[in-house]
């Protein structure tokens, strides 16, 4: 959907029976036709664009990075105009500081780190699988530092998601040509990149992988146990 002072324009591609095509997506057709049209159509020379409503606008101060309202942690926050009386944005929830060694090795805490060898960062901590997504998209993620290993309240942030299949999903699966069973493709997310995972279906190890985590195995009618873990437990 488009709008300017004169015309507002909706538009939808797909099959003449109103049903969707995965091949015409939005940003490669829809959107080109949608600017074409809007070429077309005549323009008032007097009214050239939006007046901007300088008494319903309000400052506002968001994350670089997120786009989220930018709290005390977000180290490079932007200042930007928003409704005055739109819904509050959410506190950007991704930015946190922690503490790391000199050395930049490992995260620490108050019980483990040695007093004047430790220093203050603000890191962006997205979840497992927004990293996939991100370096999927080939940005750049920095990996963050494991917890202090001899600290006795190590604790780890979720690193390791399962994205397929979620927890109690009921899979339906094809059969191929000749009547074979298709595999069903796990994929398994994890934040840092060079991390292994190790695979167990049913309490049977399936192998591991690196970087791309991702098994297609056969299944059999009835429950089944997935698990996952990486070399740091």
């Amino acid at each position: 959907m488009g709008v300017s002072p004169q015309w507002t324009i909706a538009l939808w591609v797909g099959n003449f029976n109103g049903k969707g095509n995965a091949n015409l997506s939005g940003a490669r057709c829809a959107g080109p036709l949608l600017f074409e049209i809007f070429n077309y159509l005549p323009k008032d020379p007097q009214n050239p664009w939006f007046v901007k409503p300088e008494q319903d606008a309000a400052p506002l101060e968001i994350c670089r990075e997120t786009g989220f309202l930018a709290g005390s942690t977000c180290p490079n926050p932007i200042l930007t105009e928003a409704p005055r009386y739109a819904k509050p944005l959410r506190l950007c929830p991704f930015h946190e500081r922690i503490y790391i060694s000199d050395d930049e090795t490992h995260q620490v805490c108050s019980l483990c780190w040695e007093t004047g060898h430790y220093k203050p960062m603000q890191l962006l901590f997205y979840p497992p699988d927004v990293v996939q997504y991100l370096r999927a998209r080939g940005q750049l993620i920095n990996d963050i530092p494991p917890h202090n290993p001899a600290c006795p309240a190590q604790t780890e942030r979720l690193a390791l998601q399962i994205l397929y299949p979620q927890e109690d999903a009921r899979l339906w699966v094809p059969r191929d040509f000749g009547g074979t069973l298709q595999k069903v493709t796990m994929r398994v997310a994890h934040r840092e990149n060079q991390r292994v995972i190790f695979w167990y279906l049913d309490n049977h190890y399936l192998g591991n992988t690196i970087n791309r985590h991702e098994k297609a195995v056969d299944l059999t009618k009835g429950w089944h146990v997935l698990e996952v873990v990486d070399e740091t437990g």
